[in-house]
C-alpha cells in the first residue's frame, strides 16, 4: 500500500473526494493542516473514523514562508510505507491501466501520473528515503531517478468547496498570497530556485510588478497573514469592505501550468 500526503487550508469536501478515490491503494493518510477555520479542521479530523489519518498541524501561513517543497518533505517524513503519493486536494484517480499497486516494485523509486487532456508528467509518487522535493513553488522531486516507464494512473481535477462563498474567497486569498510570495521569491532570491524549472523565472519577472501591486492592495490582510496573526487576518477578512468587494477569478498568474512560452519548450 501507499502513504498519501497533502497540505490543505480547508476544503474538507474536496479532500474527502480525494481520500475516497485512494482508499484501495493507500492505508496511510497524512494531512498537513494549514486550516484557518476550526470547523474545517474538525471535519477533516472526523475522517479518522474511516481511514488511518495522521493530521499534522502546521502554522496557517507555513507554505507562505517555507514553500511547498519543505511542506511536502515534512509530511513525507511521517509516512509508514516506502512509497508516498502526493495529490492536491480535489484531485482524484480517473482511470488506470491495470492494478495500480502491481506497478510498485523495488527497482523503481518514482512514478508519474498523467492527465486526460494536459500533456505533462507529474512525478507524484516517490520513495522519500531516496527522493526529496525541491523548489519553493512548482516543485519537483530530486535524487537519482529510477522511474517506472508508464503512468501510475490518470488523474482528474474536481472542484474545490464552493458551498460557503466567504470561505471560498478566503481560500483563494491565501492561495494568491502563497503563490505570489514564492514566484516573487525566485526573482529576488534566484539561488533558491532549486528544482523549479528556470522558465518560471521569466514568468515571475514578467508578472512581478502585478503580483507586488496586488499583494499591497490586500493591505492589512496581507500583513496579518504574513505575520502569522490568524485572529487579525480573519478580522480583516470579515470586516474589510475591500475584501467583500474583491472577486477571485482564474488567471494565468495562478492557473498557469506548462506554457511553452515560459518553459522554453
Amino acid at each position: 500500500m501507499l502513504s498519501f500526503i497533502t497540505p490543505t487550508q480547508g476544503n474538507p469536501i474536496a479532500l474527502k473526494r480525494t481520500i475516497d478515490s485512494l482508499k484501495e491503494i493507500c492505508d496511510d493518510f497524512i494531512v498537513g493542516s494549514v486550516c484557518v477555520f476550526k470547523q474545517d479542521e474538525e471535519k477533516i479530523n472526523s475522517y479518522a473514523n474511516e481511514i488511518n489519518l495522521n493530521m499534522q498541524r502546521l502554522p496557517f501561513n507555513c507554505i507562505y514562508w517555507e514553500g511547498f517543497s519543505w511542506t511536502l518533505n515534512h509530511l513525507a517524513s511521517f509516512a509508514k510505507n516506502p512509497i508516498v503519493l502526493y495529490l492536491n486536494v480535489g484531485e482524484v484517480i480517473e482511470k488506470s491501466d491495470g492494478c495500480i499497486l502491481d506497478k510498485i516494485r523495488q527497482e523503481y523509486n518514482c512514478y508519474y501520473i498523467d492527465h486526460s487532456t494536459e500533456k505533462h508528467r507529474w512525478f507524484r509518487a516517490f520513495n522519500p528515503s531516496e527522493m526529496k522535493w525541491s523548489g519553493f513553488i512548482h516543485e519537483e522531486i530530486v535524487g537519482e531517478h529510477r522511474p517506472y516507464h508508464k503512468p501510475l494512473f490518470t488523474f482528474a481535477d474536481t472542484e474545490k468547496d464552493m458551498s460557503d462563498p466567504f470561505k471560498a474567497a478566503v481560500y483563494n486569498d491565501i492561495k494568491e498570497m502563497c503563490y505570489w510570495k514564492q514566484l516573487m521569491r525566485i526573482v529576488d532570491e534566484p539561488e533558491t530556485l532549486g528544482a523549479t524549472s528556470e522558465g518560471w523565472i521569466q514568468f515571475a519577472k514578467d508578472n512581478y510588478q502585478t503580483m507586488k501591486d496586488r499583494l499591497n492592495n490586500k493591505g492589512s490582510r496581507w500583513h496579518a497573514f504574513s505575520s502569522g496573526d490568524l485572529d487579525w487576518y480573519l478580522n480583516e477578512a470579515y470586516n474589510s469592505q475591500e475584501f467583500e468587494k474583491e472577486r477571485f477569478v482564474s488567471n494565468h498568474i495562478i492557473e498557469f501550468q506548462g506554457d511553452p512560452k515560459y518553459l522554453n519548450k
